[in-house]
């Protein structure tokens, strides 16, 4: 064969091989380009599933309307990136989570069933994670065997073509030496990775063909070296994204090299250390942390290095407070077994390791109820020897703690006859006799329990002595119709249920319960449908089970009864076994606990007031821990500190009161953890006025004695201070006036004299005057008008003013200006009457002692900074203090005498004129108003109380305001606070909840509600990051307001979620006029900054109806969804 056509047939083949090298080059760029963008989407749908679930299982424990919100927002994200991905059996799984979670949603916090539910939301959520996750590592595994094809192609082409050349570059050695030099050299420039060489060798023969050949060679290396630089940048994008996904990550991440220097930092690092990252590149742990700490890690990193995983806790206090942190050192093992370093994770496990002490506490506090328990309470281990053994057990059986423990059981209780009491198993409960230490034989019955522990299990006995009920259950037998009798007043009854045929037995107090009519016969199907169908599984589930184990079970389940009365019973079943073992019928009881459930709910209603009482206490509330941080305060500490809670809790009352700190508080809370309760009282400036405090530091000990912080209360005792001064002056004018004062229980007994009325009656001052009843000191006419009259008049409106004779020593009637007062307690029960007596013979002095009063309490009037006034029957203005004139602007001249109407003018005056009507008819009120008799607008709070003849008649009434502007504007300033959203200035979701709590309040009328939800926004956050989502917010807020009237209200729910209320909109069409503004103006460009963003908006519209406001917003935002499900961009 010619050297020509032998080398043409090498061209051929390089050419073919070429040929075959550029395309399989050309495929695996085009492959491994569609596969990474694959890899892109899928790896974006791990993440959104994994945030998916991890919002489920947050939702599952801890369920609220900002979870929810943040799921369904989610949700709608992995639906998106499902449908891209085209994988249309995970984007179905996914569907059929929303449909689920918003069914439990939509469910009450008092539905029995929620647990299990959210329990298995949480399952199919983990099973559609586990699907994603499994696609996307096949998606990554068959891209890692296409690429490893191409190489092994690519690899072969190569070595065919190479052996060729080299046998044709051999065979004509001699001959093409020169040409076929210049053709190795430009072989040797590819070999050694210069692909811009190129032979170019003129002419048309075969060697100038063979060097063509190269040069294509080396045109397609080159292009497939392109293709690698370009898969280079892609995998640099890759580990872009690995850092921002580490970076993001809830505790700090760390690459360590051999050398103990950091190679890589997240971005927690930031937070933690208050540095840049970058600054740890580089750098040694033993220079960033510290000796002591890197002493303290060292055997950790040196097990790592060595190759072994490494986990473990760590407890610090540099922050001032106590955390714990879980640190996981992973090994970097190479392929040769060498280790290059270990990545270092440290997370905060503080909340855990709190729930985990607080466990511990509860656990304690179970252990303790059972050491006390009512019954004998034995625990044993799995050799059968006692390792609790309560105090009843001593009592019970004589054997103390000390002897039982560690001894078999059945060597201190005796079972008589058999060993059952040796071999039950768990879960029994029967009945049997011991004998005790003293050889007395003791029924009892035993119940039997299981609890595992680190080295297998725990048997947990109760064994109640039971002497008593066998006596009792003697002499139920021959009371069997008086227990049917008493069953049936107390709604409880029996029923029968055969297994074989699924019939049923019910006794009278059973059908009577279900109303069903005489000679009904009952089946299992007939009886489970009188259910209701939300209770029905869980009453089948007990049944079944019971069959399933033999054990009793009870079940609490409503029913609607034959005449279609709701009531609530309690079922309890027993399964009964012939021989065989079969399960052949069930018995039970059924009891009527419909009152019991009102109660129930009655007490819930009651038990969430009084969550609500602390934070309306008039007293401060809080709890300090051992550092003397604030860990609770109720709303009366954040008024005292002028701060919200959040500014207060953590810190120390020094770093909230600064200069204004007293030291002699710090000395008492030292006292308080060292164990010693402090009580004790302190002047404190608030609103420029001296206040008194009465406060308590009581230690919180635990179970060992040791002080874990402090409760305390504080208690405004200014007005106590005030009141108690006025009661000791009071007291020393009973003790010191002349007039009698005498005081008996509320039938007459005489429980008080003052030391006037001992010595009128020559009573010693220690004399006992509680064997006297009041009318052993009063004429007979006198004491049956005071019983006819004086009393019940007092009974009725406080005290009673007239004459009377009383008599004193010698049985000499005096005549008296006599006074009897009513006294009721808290509860408004009458508890005892006040007697005050003045002998009127002496009216010259008791006139001078009511001027000296009367210039007493003027004196006090003038004193207070209130407003004092006092107005006649007829209108007229009999006395004013200098607050008044202050308030009016006018002198007590130009006012006495005059009427109110007059003085006050006619804005004024009626606003107040119900009220003064109301006085004037002997009624005491209070009422706040806004008065700009000042010039400035101010708040008030009046109290006008009537003033009373001796005749009962009403003689006008007392006038006091109180300025209670800065309690106001304080009050208006927290409420808007709480309801206003801080981003976008709208209003929050609890003052959206309050404006429609409102609307239905007041029946508003045609109420229309907008659930609006962003479309593409998250999309925005993950690509420009937050602070452009917020100003992107801002702006669609901005547009929103402009839509609407006036009258309407707009709100940020959270997130991208927002809500408009419509009030008087008569029909549909307006309210979709709107949303469809709603959408157009979502869809209009945002220029944010120098950025141009596009979004879109699903809107859902809801008119209100008979099922209240939530009602309405739940229907608002099913539509929304719709809306969204049917393409975004649109309204429902």
């Amino acid at each position: 064969m010619k050297l020509r056509t032998r080398l043409a047939l090498v061209a051929v083949l390089a050419a073919a091989i070429t040929a075959l090298m550029a395309v399989l080059v050309w495929r695996g760029a085009a492959t491994a380009q569609q596969t990474g963008v694959e890899l892109q989407q899928a790896a974006l749908a791990e993440r959104q599933m994994a945030s998916l679930l991890t919002l489920t299982r947050s939702y599952s424990r801890s369920p609220s309307a900002w979870l929810a919100s943040e799921w369904r927002a989610g949700h709608r994200d992995l639906e998106e990136q499902l449908s891209a991905l085209a994988q249309p059996e995970l984007l179905a799984r996914a569907q059929g989570l929303r449909s689920q979670f918003d069914e439990l949603a939509s469910e009450s916090p008092a539905a029995h069933d929620l647990e299990p539910r959210r329990d298995a939301l949480v399952a199919q959520t983990q099973a559609v994670a586990e699907g994603v996750f499994n696609w996307t590592r096949e998606r990554r595994e068959a891209q890692h065997a296409a690429a490893l094809d191409l190489q092994r192609a690519a690899l072969l082409a190569v070595a065919v073509l190479a052996g060729l050349l080299l046998a044709q570059a051999l065979l004509v050695r001699a001959k093409l030496l020169g040409p076929l030099a210049r053709v190795g050299r430009l072989a040797d420039a590819i070999a050694a990775g210069d692909l811009q060489q190129r032979a170019q060798l003129p002419g048309h023969d075969e060697i100038a063909a063979l060097a063509r050949q190269f040069d294509a060679m080396a045109s397609a290396l080159a292009a497939r070296d392109e293709a690698v630089q370009q898969e280079f940048a892609r995998r640099a994008e890759s580990e872009r994204r690995v850092r921002t996904i580490a970076d993001h990550i809830p505790g700090l991440v760390a690459y360590i090299g051999r050398d103990e220097c950091y190679r890589f930092t997240n971005e927690r690092f930031r937070h933690s250390f208050g540095v840049d990252p970058e600054e740890f590149i580089g750098k040694s742990m033993r220079e960033m942390l510290g000796e002591a700490l890197y002493a303290e890690l060292k055997p950790h990193m040196d097990a790592a290095m060595r190759g072994e995983p490494v986990k473990f806790e760590r407890h610090t206090t540099e922050r001032g407070g106590g955390e714990h942190h879980l640190l996981e050192y992973i090994p970097n093992v190479r392929a040769d077994g060498t280790v290059d370093g270990f990545f270092a994770l440290v997370l905060d496990i503080t909340a855990r390791k709190q729930a985990e002490l607080a466990q511990s506490r509860e656990e304690a506090r179970v252990r303790g109820i059972l050491l006390n328990a009512p019954d004998a309470f034995v625990a044993t281990d799995m050799a059968g020897l006692v390792t609790e053994w309560n105090a009843q057990a001593e009592r019970t059986f004589g054997w103390s703690r000390q002897e039982a423990l560690g001894q078999p059981l059945t060597a201190l209780l005796k079972p008589q006859g058999t060993r059952v009491a040796a071999f039950q198993p768990f879960g029994t409960r029967l009945e049997m006799t011991v004998v005790d230490k003293r050889g007395r034989s003791v029924p009892v019955e035993l119940s039997v329990a299981s609890l595992p522990d680190g080295d297998g299990h725990t048997t947990i006995n109760f064994l109640q002595d039971i002497t008593a009920r066998r006596a009792a259950e003697a002499a139920l037998k021959d009371s069997q119709h008086s227990l049917a009798l008493t069953g049936r007043l107390a709604g409880v009854g029996g029923w029968e249920l055969d297994l074989e045929t699924s019939r049923m037995h019910w006794s009278e107090a059973v059908a009577e319960a279900h109303e069903v009519p005489p000679g009904y016969e009952p089946t299992l199907v007939t009886a489970v449908d009188f259910i209701d169908r939300s209770a029905q599984p869980t009453l089948i589930a007990c049944l079944e089970q019971g069959v399933r184990t033999g054990q009793r079970w009870n079940a609490e389940v409503p029913l609607l009864t034959a005449r279609g009365n709701r009531r609530w019973v309690r079922i309890v079943g027993d399964t009964e076994y012939d021989e065989a073992g079969t399960p052949v019928r069930v018995v039970g009881a059924l009891q009527d606990i419909t009152e019991q459930k009102q109660l129930e709910l009655r007490l819930q209603t009651q038990e969430s007031f009084l969550r609500s009482i602390t934070d309306n206490l008039p007293m401060q509330i809080g709890y300090l821990d051992r550092e003397g941080r604030y860990r609770f305060v109720n709303e009366a500490h954040c008024e005292r500190f002028g701060k919200p809670r959040t500014e207060i809790l953590g810190r120390t009352e020094a770093e909230l009161l600064g200069d204004d700190f007293n030291a002699r508080t710090a000395t008492h809370l030292s006292a308080a953890l060292a164990g010693e309760a402090q009580r004790f009282e302190s002047e404190k400036q608030i609103d420029g006025h001296a206040r008194f405090i009465d406060s308590q530091l009581l230690p919180d000990t635990g179970e060992h004695g040791e002080v874990r912080g402090v409760f305390t209360t504080g208690v405004d005792v200014t007005q106590r201070r005030a009141a108690e001064t006025g009661l000791r002056e009071l007291t020393d004018i009973f003790d010191n006036t002349p007039d009698f004062v005498v005081q008996t229980d509320a039938k007459g007994g005489v429980l008080y004299m003052n030391p006037a009325a001992r010595t009128a009656l020559s009573f010693d001052q220690r004399y006992d005057v509680t064997q006297h009843a009041f009318h052993e000191f009063y004429t007979p006419e006198t004491s049956k008008r005071l019983v006819e009259l004086a009393t019940p008049y007092a009974r009725e409106h406080g005290v009673w003013m007239g004459e009377s004779q009383a008599l004193v020593a010698g049985g000499r009637s005096v005549p008296v200006s006599h006074m009897v007062l009513a006294h009721r307690d808290a509860g408004g029960l009458l508890t005892r009457y006040s007697s005050v007596m003045r002998d009127i013979s002496r009216e010259v002095h008791a006139r001078d002692l009511a001027h000296r009063q009367t210039q007493t309490l003027s004196s006090v009037a003038e004193a207070i900074p209130a407003i004092v006034t006092a107005v006649g029957p007829d209108g007229a203005y009999r006395f004013v203090n200098s607050a008044f004139e202050r308030w009016l602007g006018r002198t007590r001249d130009d006012v006495l005498g005059r009427p109110t109407r007059e003085v006050l003018g006619e804005r004024e005056y009626a606003a107040s004129e119900p009220y003064i009507q109301r006085a004037m008819g002997g009624e005491t009120v209070s009422f706040e108003r806004d008065s700009a008799s000042s010039g400035a607008l101010r708040n008030q709070l009046v109290t006008y109380t009537p003033l009373h003849l001796a005749d009962g008649t009403v003689d006008g009434f007392v006038g006091v305001a109180h300025d209670i502007t800065a309690h106001k504007q304080e009050e208006l300033r927290l409420l808007k606070l709480s309801e206003q959203d801080p981003l976008t200035g709208l209003l929050n979701r609890q003052g959206f909840e309050t404006y429609l709590q409102h609307c239905h309040d007041t029946n508003e009328d045609g109420l229309a509600l907008l659930y609006i939800d962003l479309d593409q926004f998250k999309p925005v956050n993950d690509t420009y990051g937050h602070p452009t989502g917020d100003e992107l917010l801002k702006a669609f807020a901005g547009r929103l307001g402009k839509l609407v009237r006036p009258t309407d209200m707009v709100a940020r729910l959270g997130g991208d979620e927002f809500a408009i209320v419509l009030p008087r909109i008569r029909a549909k069409v307006h309210a979709d006029a709107v949303a469809d503004k709603v959408v157009a103006a979502a869809g209009a460009p945002f220029e944010i900054g120098v950025l141009q963003l596009s979004i879109g908006a699903s809107v859902g519209v809801a008119m209100a109806a008979d099922d209240g406001w939530e009602g309405l917003v739940r229907r608002a935002d099913a539509a929304a969804y719709r809306a969204k499900a049917a393409g975004r961009g649109q309204r429902a």
